[in-house]
C-alpha cells in the first residue's frame, strides 16, 4: 500500500479477508494489539506487539490467526502473514502462574499421546463381584510445574530469568488410599488392592532444565538436545517409568494362575516395588538380575532409586550384580528402569514436535536461554 505513513495506518491481525465490505466487517480480529513505541516501521516484525493475555489453545500461534489486514484512508489491504510467538520464560499464558513453555509445549497430539497411559493397570472392579476387571482402565497422566515431595527443583546459579534444575523432573505412580479396598472384604483378595487412580497421584513435575538442553546419556545417542525436544525426551521417560510399573503389575504367568494382572500388596511378599511373580518369571525379571529376597522378604534389594546418580559406585549404564542392592551400587530396578527410559528417548523423532513451537526467548542476558530459542523462530 504504497505512500501509507506508519502512524496513520490502522493494523488488526487475525483471520479473514478483506475483498468487500462485508469482509472486513467480518475479519476475525482475533489479537488485541498496539503500537510498539519504540519500533522504527517497516523493520521487519517489530511494527506491532501483541497484548496480553494469551490464548488458551497452542493451535492459535503461528500463522492460524496471522493475517494481518491493514486500513488506510478507506483502502484495505490483507495480502501479507505475520506469525504469532509468545515469550517463552513469561507467565502470560491463561494459567499466568507457570512459564508459558510449560502450558503451551504440551498442548499438542505427540506430548498427549504420550500423557496417555494405554493400557492402564487391571483395577478391583468392587467388593461385589470381588474381580479384577478384565480389561484395564486407562488414565492420563498431568503436567505441573515446579517442587512436590521428594523433587526439589533447585535453582540454577547465573541464569536471568531465574531458573531451577532438579534432573528435568521426576513422575509421581502411587496407591492412593482413596481407592483403596481392604484385604478381607473378599475371600480371595490376599493383600490390599485398588479400585481406582487418584489424580494427585498420576502427576509429572517438571523443573525449567526440562526446557533447557539435555544430555544423552549412556550412550544411546551422540548429541545433546535443546528446548521443546529436551521437553519432549523428559516426558517420553518420565511416562515410561509409569508404563513401566504398569507392565510389571498387569503381569501373569502360567506358574500361578492365583495371581492376577493388577496391584495387590500381597504379590509384592519382599517389598521392593516389584511383582514378585514378574522377578522371578518374566524375560526382563531374570534378563536384570532381579532376585525374590524370600529369606529376608522386608530388604526389598531391588526397590527403584530415584536418587541413584548419588550412590556410591551407581551407574545406570552398567549391570549391577544381581541381588547386589541398593546401598552400593545400582539395584537391578534401578537399572531396569532407568534403561527402559532411557530406551523410550532413543525411538523419538524430535523434529516431529517444532510445528509445536512458537516460543521464542527474550531474555539476551541467558547465553543458556538463548540455546534453547524456539524451533520456528
Amino acid at each position: 500500500m504504497s505512500g501509507m505513513k506508519g502512524p496513520g495506518w490502522d493494523w488488526k491481525l487475525g483471520d479473514g479477508g478483506c475483498a468487500t465490505a462485508a469482509d472486513v466487517v467480518a475479519f476475525n480480529h482475533y489479537w488485541q494489539l498496539a503500537l510498539d513505541p519504540g519500533a522504527t516501521f517497516g523493520s521487519k516484525g517489530k511494527q506491532i506487539r501483541t497484548l496480553i493475555p494469551l490464548p488458551a489453545s497452542n493451535t492459535d500461534f503461528g500463522e492460524t490467526n496471522g493475517t494481518i489486514l491493514v486500513t488506510a484512508n478507506g483502502v484495505h489491504d490483507c495480502n501479507n502473514k505475520a506469525r504469532v510467538f509468545y515469550d517463552k520464560e513469561a507467565t502470560t499464558n491463561p494459567g499466568n502462574t507457570n512459564p508459558n513453555w510449560i502450558y503451551y509445549w504440551q498442548d499438542n497430539p505427540i506430548i498427549q499421546d504420550l500423557l496417555n497411559i494405554s493400557p492402564g493397570l487391571h483395577l478391583f472392579g468392587n467388593e461385589v463381584d470381588c474381580q479384577y476387571d478384565s480389561n484395564p482402565t486407562d488414565f492420563d497422566i498431568t503436567i505441573h510445574y515446579g517442587s512436590v515431595g521428594n523433587l526439589v527443583c533447585v535453582p540454577m546459579s547465573g541464569q536471568v530469568p531465574p531458573m531451577t534444575n532438579a534432573n528435568n523432573g521426576g513422575s509421581l505412580f502411587q496407591v492412593t488410599q482413596q481407592h483403596l479396598v481392604q484385604a478381607g472384604s473378599c475371600s480371595n483378595l490376599p493383600g490390599n488392592t485398588i479400585s481406582g487412580y487418584d489424580p494427585a497421584n498420576t502427576r509429572l513435575h517438571l523443573c525449567d532444565a526440562a526446557s533447557l538442553n539435555k544430555p544423552w546419556e549412556c550412550g544411546f545417542l551422540p548429541t545433546e538436545s535443546e528446548g521443546i525436544h529436551s521437553f519432549y525426551r523428559t516426558v517420553a521417560h518420565e511416562t515410561q517409568h509409569v508404563r513401566n510399573k504398569v507392565e510389571v503389575w498387569n503381569y501373569t504367568h502360567p506358574s500361578d494362575p492365583s495371581i492376577k494382572a493388577g496391584w495387590n500388596a500381597a504379590w509384592d511378599m519382599d517389598n521392593d516395588g516389584f511383582k514378585d511373580l514378574w522377578e522371578t518369571t518374566s524375560s526382563d525379571g531374570m534378563l536384570y538380575g532381579f532376585v525374590f529376597n524370600s529369606t529376608n522378604p522386608l530388604l526389598g534389594n531391588d526397590r527403584y532409586s530415584p536418587n541413584y546418580s548419588s550412590l556410591p559406585g551407581c551407574d545406570v549404564c552398567v549391570k549391577p550384580v544381581p541381588g547386589a542392592g541398593n546401598i552400593s551400587g545400582c539395584s537391578a530396578g534401578t537399572w531396569w528402569e532407568e534403561n527402559k527410559a532411557r530406551q523410550a528417548e532413543t525411538t523419538l523423532t524430535l523434529n516431529d514436535v517444532d510445528k509445536y513451537d512458537w516460543s521464542y526467548s527474550s531474555s539476551s542476558a541467558s547465553t543458556t536461554t538463548k540455546k534453547n530459542q524456539g524451533k520456528q523462530w
